[in-house]
């Protein structure tokens, strides 16, 4: 399971390093960044730091639920002290790291959250289920079928109402 951590910084860095300055072309080298975590190295890649400023009335705790798929245990023990941080924050997804971290003066650990984590594993699916097809085709992989909710029935009507007041409208420019 993939562990997020969040540091809270010490010191201003004026530093931002997101997802989003990576996509528009933006690297920073993080020289320091190994030795403020105290382990061999950091992969950029998987690393944020930003101020909490940046997220505007967004609040910590929302950004790195919906960022990092968070499960909803770990935001119940950690929400309230990510909500009271204030300056720079550093989120690094704990496969970034060279080494279990011991940060230093200049970063905080502040929490540590499990990530949700796909479950590729095909259990509860019945042998059967995985069987070779009798004509050699694909396998025969059954699903349950797929509950109306209700909303394609909304559509249907809505469209015959439509439709008859179409046909009232023409009738009546015509007579």
């Amino acid at each position: 399971m993939d562990t997020l951590l969040v540091f809270a910084l010490n010191d201003e860095t004026n530093v931002r390093h997101t997802y989003l300055t990576r996509a528009q072309g933006d690297e920073e080298t993080f020289e320091g960044l190994a030795a403020w975590l105290g382990v061999s190295h950091v992969d950029p890649g998987h690393v944020e730091l930003f101020p909490i400023s940046d997220l505007g009335p967004m609040s910590l705790s929302e950004y790195v639920a919906q960022a990092y798929d968070i499960e909803p245990w770990a935001l119940n023990d950690s929400g309230q002290r990510l909500n009271a941080l204030e300056g720079d924050v550093l989120l690094v997804r704990e496969q970034a790291l060279g080494g279990s971290p011991t940060p230093g003066p200049q970063a905080t650990l502040i929490a540590a959250m499990q990530m949700i984590t796909p479950d590729h594993s095909m259990t509860g699916l019945a042998p059967a289920d995985l069987s070779p097809a009798d004509d050699g085709g694909p396998a025969n992989l059954t699903t349950a079928p797929r509950q109306a909710d209700g909303s394609n029935r909304f559509l249907l009507i809505a469209g015959l109402i439509f439709g008859a007041i179409v046909l009232l409208c023409l009738w009546l420019l015509l007579t």
